[in-house]
């Protein structure tokens, strides 16, 4: 029995509908937070003080803060 989407596998149009599909839900999916929320601003803070001292500096103690 042939399944119903064999006729589609190799239709090129079909792929390139497909292809055009997931480049748009690409742009639809934004994750970023904007730049003024206080969310942002912590992370920001918290991420900061992470690489600067804890991996650049290596001042373990910080660690403990998180």
């Amino acid at each position: 029995m042939n399944s119903f989407l064999e006729p589609f596998k190799n239709s090129f149009v079909i792929k390139v509908i497909i292809f055009i599909a997931m480049l748009f839900y690409n742009f639809v999916l934004n994750a970023q937070a904007d730049n003024n929320t206080d969310l942002y601003k912590t992370f920001k803070s918290k991420d900061s003080i992470l690489f600067e001292r804890g991996f650049n500096l290596f001042e373990t103690e910080k660690f403990k803060n998180f």
